[in-house]
């Protein structure tokens, strides 16, 4: 899983668009929405999911979706 960016705006490479459309969901029934993006407006096998941080965000909601977040890379496989 590869996340890098210098604005709110986290990018995490997933790769197939089939594999980041179910990330997607399983995030959200987990309480974190995130937006998959995929083909056609990323190149065909690196789609990603789009999450926004903001300042809204308290430090128990930020713990809550890493924890997600890391729950939802080791289901998927995902380095």
């Amino acid at each position: 899983m590869n996340v890098n960016s210098d604005s709110q705006i986290f990018p995490i490479i997933i790769g197939k668009e089939k594999t980041a459309m179910k990330f997607g969901e399983y995030l959200f029934k987990n309480g974190v929405f995130a937006q998959p993006i995929r083909y056609p407006t990323v190149s065909r096998n690196n789609a990603r999911i789009r999450i926004s941080i903001t300042a809204r965000l308290t430090d128990e909601q930020i713990t809550k979706s890493l924890c997600v977040l890391e729950s939802a890379k080791r289901k998927f496989d995902l380095m």
